[in-house]
């Protein structure tokens, strides 16, 4: 009241509110979020990040209504300054919170109605039906620490619990009253036990039993520990009133020694407790009767819900934990740039999981590239690939060419950013070349000269008035253009790897054995079938947002390899070329076995960070990565392993190279282990930092038709893709067909020949739209396939 008539009296309402909002904030802030901070951070060792304002008012706004919240409708902000402490109001809207919270959308409240029924709550915004559990005895105890800690988790993560929330308030208690009690019962079990002996009766263990624990409690509280009021209360949602007294019935059975009821009279007033915009406190009423557990501060750590599987991050490629389905997310892109490597037998599911990663690359615009060894050209890629349209280009690089010495478009970089670009695509060609000139030789100090002069040679080349002119003018008109067939290849390099052209004033028997070496090495690689796939311009586009090649029909050891190098100085202009880019190595054993190839990857994982390009490498064990002379410098740079299916043989690797312990990767030689194809999810362990999650990757039925690679499958989606017009569209089509018919086999377990047999040859001339498919259901599949 003196506060209102100095406001009146002086004018300054304003300035007096304001005060008192600055104080009021500034002493939440020190005496509670501080305190509690350090309390949970520090002593209790959680890592506890505390919400945004946005975080806050979209969880809120998701107990009441669906979908994405509206604007905040006022927020006070407290910050310090220069001047010392600032306070701002941001106003979107004169509406109350709870108006906005309430009053619904698309002309529906969202008001919670109980319709007269006292163990229920309608949430009419959420279309759902809300009832209350709440704990009236405490367990009796448990086995050990880690049974104590993840008790509730190990309830609420069972398969038939879902939307399911736990909410516990603890409270400090009265440690006189709680001592008297005790004290009472102490008193009260040693008359029983009298009693008993008194009326010949014998031992009254129930009595003795009580006194036992009376006197326990009494030596923890004079030890310190404190008792707590401890209110757990369990809100179940379901559709209906059907399903949620099934949902209570089952819940309720699931706490082993505690008590668990339902409340069926005053539901609607806990579920407001249970709202932090409320004030009062959860089972905390006026009557006579406590309905909170007092427990101490040991006991109550079995009640909280402090154990679930730990976040790794917070988007990216999907995954649910094998119990309680918590997703887990795997980011390669966002928080910093990853590299991921997957690990699995044959059939584990390697090739469908890298795909999605592929998939969540091309869903945020960056640029994928991938290098595949395929014995019969028939990547597991490939169909995916071609139904991208022109967003994707799938190229056999022994039957097209790769220009090695095409540089990357940097136009779109700055200058400082395009000349350490520049840089670093010079030092993979130098590399290249390198590999090229000195063969199966090994001379170290041969290697040497030639990788010297290799740069000299490198730098005068691209410095060049005449070929930077050509560079220039063949990125210009673009790559289809005549222009584009006069751009530098290997041929016009090895023009300047002469004495004359590098200006060697002293020139020393070993330089001129090292540029013979360079020239007679390329000289014969320009004429072999080799040389023409290398150095000739390239017959791909440098545009597509996902290129794959496939190193295939190439049965010479040598070929093998610098058709490899070339592929990935391919990968690498692409990836040089984007602030961000994916590459993807599937099934690089081979190649990792020679030294240069390992060392290129290697460097790749090691450095590629910089130049924003995500590595994911996809093997069966990982003997072949660590035992290649870059195997330290890959696997110390791989942030996530992601291990599938394995044999019992392959323990022993995972033991020896990776470090883990047997009784954690022994489960994943288990039958249990396989994919299960009746519900479409095959089995992961995740390790990131030493921790591990045992989980499950369910992929979309389009990518799964999409990727199908076994023989069988591949034939069954080739009769239905031969059925349907060779375009963007018809190949989408033929997909949602085979993807119909091939979700089916794998649920009910058949074959796949009969897939695709009554589809006549006829059908390939009719257009899509004489289908049974609405052309808007198809512009979805096509987005499905490059969207989540």
């Amino acid at each position: 009241t003196g506060s209102w008539v100095v406001e009146q009296i002086t004018g300054n309402k304003r300035v007096y509110q304001e005060a008192f909002f600055k104080k009021l904030l500034l002493q939440g802030f020190q005496q509670g979020f501080i305190q509690w901070e350090v309390l949970l951070n520090t002593k209790v060792g959680l890592e506890v990040t505390p919400c945004s304002a946005a975080d806050l008012w979209q969880w809120l706004w998701s107990r009441f209504n669906q979908g994405v919240a509206p604007p905040i409708p006022q927020v006070i902000t407290l910050k310090e300054t220069e001047t010392g402490l600032e306070l701002t109001e941001t106003v979107t809207t004169d509406k109350h919170l709870c108006t906005l919270l309430v009053e619904g959308t698309q002309g529906r409240s969202a008001c919670p109605e109980h319709r007269g029924d006292h163990d229920r709550i309608y949430l009419t915004g959420r279309s759902k039906v809300c009832g209350v559990m709440t704990m009236t005895d405490p367990p009796m105890g448990w086995t050990s620490t880690r049974e104590h800690l993840k008790w509730v988790w190990k309830i609420l993560s069972s398969s038939y619990v879902h939307d399911t929330e736990a909410w516990i308030e603890i409270s400090r208690g009265n440690d006189f009253f709680i001592q008297d009690n005790l004290a009472r019962q102490a008193k009260q079990s040693k008359a029983a036990r009298t009693i008993a002996v008194t009326k010949g009766q014998g031992r009254d263990v129930g009595a003795e039993m009580k006194q036992e624990e009376s006197f326990e409690a009494q030596r923890r509280l004079y030890e310190g520990t404190k008792a707590l009021h401890c209110t757990p209360v369990f809100l179940v949602y379901r559709n209906s009133a059907e399903e949620l007294t099934h949902a209570c019935n089952l819940l309720a059975n699931s706490f082993e020694t505690a008590k668990v009821i339902r409340e069926r009279h005053i539901a609607w007033e806990i579920w407001l407790q249970a709202l932090p915009i409320t004030c009062k406190r959860l089972l905390h009423g006026n009557n006579l009767n406590e309905r909170r557990l007092t427990l101490d501060t040991h006991t109550v750590a079995g009640i909280l819900p402090l154990t679930m599987p730990k976040d790794i991050d917070r988007r990216g490629v999907e995954f649910l934990t094998g119990r309680g389905g918590k997703p887990i997310y795997i980011d390669l892109f966002h928080h910093q740039i990853g590299r991921a490597l997957i690990t699995g037998t044959s059939g584990s599911g390697k090739s469908v999981l890298g795909w999605r990663f592929a998939m969540e690359a091309l869903a945020n615009n960056i640029p994928v590239v991938g290098m595949d060894i395929s014995s019969s050209g028939n990547s597991t890629f490939k169909t995916a690939i071609e139904l991208l349209g022109d967003q994707g280009a799938y190229y056999d690089i022994s039957s097209g060419s790769s220009n090695l010495l095409e540089p990357p478009d940097l136009r779109r970089f700055d200058k400082l950013e395009r000349d350490r670009r520049m840089e670093s695509w010079k030092d993979f060609i130098r590399r290249a070349l390198s590999a090229i000139a000195m063969g199966k030789i090994h001379n170290p100090h041969l290697a040497q000269r030639v990788d010297a002069l290799l740069i000299r040679a490198l730098d005068v080349f691209l410095r060049d008035p005449e070929i930077i002119t050509r560079y220039n003018r063949a990125f210009e008109m673009g790559w289809r253009s005549p222009e584009w067939q006069q751009i530098p290849t290997l041929p016009d390099f090895i023009k300047f790897c002469t004495r004359e052209r590098l200006n060697l004033r002293s020139f020393e028997d070993l330089d001129r054995h090292s540029l013979n070496q360079i020239q007679s090495q390329v000289s014969a690689l320009l004429a072999s079938r080799l040389g023409k796939a290398i150095a000739r311009p390239s017959t791909f586009s440098p545009e597509p947002a996902i290129k794959f090649f496939a190193l295939s029909g190439l049965t010479n050891e040598q070929d093998a390899y610098l058709m490899a190098i070339n592929a990935h100085a391919a990968c690498i202009r692409n990836a040089l070329s984007h602030p961000r880019s994916l590459f993807i190595g599937d099934e690089l054993s081979v190649l990792l076995r020679r030294d240069g190839f390992a060392q290129i990857v290697g460097e790749t994982c090691a450095t590629g960070r910089k130049d924003g390009i995500a590595v994911l490498l996809l093997s069966q064990d990982p003997d072949t990565i660590c035992e290649c002379s870059a195997g330290s410098q890959v696997m110390q740079n791989i942030n996530y392993r992601i291990t599938g299916r394995i044999t019992s043989s392959g323990i022993n690797s995972f033991q020896r190279y990776l470090g883990y312990p047997p009784n954690i990767i022994s489960q994943n030689a288990t039958e249990a282990f396989l994919p299960r194809s009746s519900d479409l999810y095959s089995c992961w362990l995740l390790e990131l930092g030493g921790r591990f999650w045992r989980t499950r990757f369910y992929p979309g039925e389009l990518m799964l038709a999409s990727v199908a690679n076994n023989q069988d499958e591949r034939e069954a989606r080739d009769r239905v893709m031969a059925s349907y017009p060779p375009t963007p569209k018809g190949r989408l089509l033929g997909l949602k067909a085979f993807a119909d018919e091939y979700i089916s086999a794998l649920r009910e377990g058949k074959g796949f020949s009969h897939i695709g047999q009554g589809l006549s040859v006829a059908e390939s001339g009719r257009s899509p739209q004489q289908k049974d498919y609405p052309s808007d259901s198809v512009e979805h599949d096509q987005r499905s396939l490059i969207a989540r």
